[in-house]
């Protein structure tokens, strides 16, 4: 095994911040983005508890960074993405230059430096590494603590143990932002054994790293903390160790993980084809190069590699969620190992000059591959659509909502931070199934959560003994959630206006939704309702096409049709056709060839609304 070397890398390691967080900074998204941005931008700025298993590294460093900014809070957490996803890169640089660079002989430091450089660039240039730096998310952290973490490993492994305080507080801070550190951990547990032996000189090394790591799990003492305190975003309300723990380790996504083998083989599809696309296919070959010179050379360094690799790789296959690249972080990290020792191959076999040019080769390629898909400068179709879904609901409206990816998340970043329409009250229908969100509710609308009356307190009661193991049925759960959320809406109609994007459960036959703006009106009754003019901020962005940019586009199409129909229903003709007309100009022209695999199968559904849009303009 090869011993460190202590090369002059930060001067690589700088060019590789400076270049990346220049790239970063040009393409990143200026406001809110889909997903989970909006909430995690939300109980950031307000030091809240966001969804598990909390960040609470991440949230307190966000916090404190928008309070002292005097920028917009949107910006400043995209702007602070952007400079730790290219740090992050810059660590993958000396990463790398550390453990592979040395076992290019003979070469100079110089050498080693550009490679590593243009290694680390080639991944930051990655789709899934870039867009990370897009917008403020837990994921850019996660590029930043997975090669520290590994750096900081390699010393203690290489230098008879020393460093290893470093190393095991820096790996505990890195689970209190992401779990799926753990996922190092086989590659590590390897290497480490090859090193020291089975047995018990292994854990006489292991061992005394026990309390530097719990030292750096104590940012999750922040949550229950902060819980007590009644946050704004309360996500969990943590104030039992059974409720810490449920948060802690996820229990809400377990489900998704390794329990359906048709969503797995879907996660595989996207899988196998999304990585070799990031490593612009010629980026496998070297990488596979790579792996076979380290087998030879060093075996140790090549098992640590493919752990990484092999351990991504099987958990963003067994994890069925829609928004799975963030997840192939391991593996595109793991991979860059063997595409920096590949490079080192292709220098010793052709010359340091010809290993070089290959480098700077792949790394234009990567860039111009993906500078288009992970520009979001002029993407802002959360905020628009959070504005045109808003905009047009009168005063004190309440709004059941299930568009998580688009509306509901984002609303939180929008009302709580920078105070618009706070008048609205947003309910999740989802949400509601969750005992903690019942009690947020309670908190934050208390009028509206009074008027559901009997039928919301023993809902909420009977999901809080469900929580704490009492009985229950699923479908019993379900007929108390619609009633509660029926009571809500029946009394809320005596005094304010009620909207839902389609959200509720089919509570009472005799309302009638009337298509205004982006959602839908609940009546009592069938009288015709004008609907408002309001100005539509959308903007169409088509840089890429996925399943949340695809049933955007088709929402916006859908209102303005579900209006159509109902103005030629009291006999509007002339109304009906101009929407009819409006709806198709919403049209994001997918084009089916360039659709390519998604997670889950999501593909079928860009497909889907290809398709509507087509059937739109030919008038079926």
């Amino acid at each position: 095994m090869n011993r460190p070397v202590r090369p002059n890398a930060a001067g690589a390691g700088w060019s590789v911040f400076a270049i990346t967080l220049v790239a970063y900074l040009a393409t990143m998204n200026r406001t809110i983005g889909f997903i989970d941005r909006g909430e995690l931008a939300a109980t950031a700025a307000t030091f809240g508890i966001p969804h598990p298993t909390g960040y609470p590294t991440l949230m307190l460093l966000a916090g404190v960074l928008v309070k002292l900014s005097p920028l917009r809070p949107v910006l400043t957490l995209n702007v602070f993405a952007a400079v730790i996803t290219a740090a992050g890169a810059a660590v993958l640089c000396l990463l790398l230059e550390v453990v592979v660079g040395p076992l290019l002989s003979p070469a100079s430091r110089a050498t080693r430096s550009t490679l590593a450089a243009c290694a680390a660039l080639f991944v930051a240039f990655t789709t899934v590494w870039w867009q990370q730096a897009n917008g403020f998310e837990v994921y850019a952290l996660h590029t930043l603590m997975m090669p520290l973490v590994l750096l900081l490993y390699w010393r203690w492994l290489t230098t008879d143990g020393k460093g290893g305080v470093a190393f095991a507080l820096v790996t505990g801070l890195a689970f209190t932002n992401h779990m799926t550190t753990v996922l190092l951990a086989p590659g590590m547990l390897v290497l480490a054994a090859m090193t020291f032996g089975f047995g018990r000189k292994l854990w006489q090394r292991i061992l005394p790293l026990a309390f530097p790591f719990v030292l750096g799990l104590l940012p999750y003492a922040w949550l229950p903390i902060r819980s007590v305190m009644n946050p704004r975003f309360d996500w969990g309300h943590i104030r039992s160790l059974r409720e810490f723990l449920h948060h802690l380790s996820g229990a809400d996504y377990q489900r998704w993980m390794f329990s359906d083998p048709t969503h797995m083989a879907e996660q595989w599809r996207y899988v196998s084809w999304r990585i070799p696309l990031d490593y612009a296919w010629i980026g496998v070959l070297v990488a596979a190069i790579g792996f076979a010179w380290l087998a030879r050379r060093a075996p140790g360094t090549a098992l640590l590699a493919a752990g990484i690799v092999a351990a991504g790789v099987v958990f963003a296959t067994g994890y069925g969620i829609p928004d799975l690249d963030a997840y192939l972080l391991t593996a595109v990290t793991g991979l860059a190992i063997c595409l920096m020792a590949g490079l080192v191959a292709l220098s010793e076999r052709f010359g340091a000059r010809v290993g070089v040019v290959i480098a700077l080769l792949l790394v234009v390629t990567n860039a111009a591959l993906h500078a288009r898909e992970c520009d979001e400068r002029k993407n802002r179709m959360v905020e628009h659509f959070v504005h045109d879904c808003m905009d047009p609901l009168p005063q004190r409206a309440v709004l059941f909502t299930d568009l998580w990816e688009n509306l509901e998340a984002a609303s939180y970043y929008y009302q709580e931070v920078e105070g618009y329409r706070r008048d609205v009250t947003v309910v999740s229908p989802v949400l509601a199934r969750k005992g903690w969100y019942l009690a947020e509710l309670a908190r934050r609308a208390p009028e509206l959560v009074h008027s559901a009356g009997q039928p919301f307190t023993d809902y909420a009661s009977a999901v809080q003994a469900s929580e704490s193991g009492g009985r229950g049925t699923p479908e019993q759960l379900e007929r108390m959630r619609g009633a509660a959320l029926g009571a809500m809406v029946a009394n809320a109609m005596q005094s304010r206006p009620v909207f839902t994007t389609g959200a509720l459960p089919n509570t009472n036959a005799s309302w009638h939704a009337v298509p205004w703006g982006m959602t839908l009106m609940l009546r009592a009754d069938t009288a015709y309702v004008p609907e408002p003019a309001f100005p539509v901020h959308f903007e169409p962005w088509t840089n890429r096409m996925d399943v949340y940019l695809a049933i955007t586009f088709q929402a916006y199409a859908k209102t303005r049709m579900d209006r159509a129909r109902y103005e030629a229903a009291h006999g509007f003709n002339k109304q009906a056709a101009q929407l009819m007309e409006d709806a198709r100009r919403f049209d994001p022209h997918i084009r089916p060839a360039d659709v390519g695999p998604q997670p889950l199968g999501s593909d079928r559904t860009v497909l889907r609304v290809a398709e509507y849009f087509r059937e739109l303009h030919s008038g079926r």
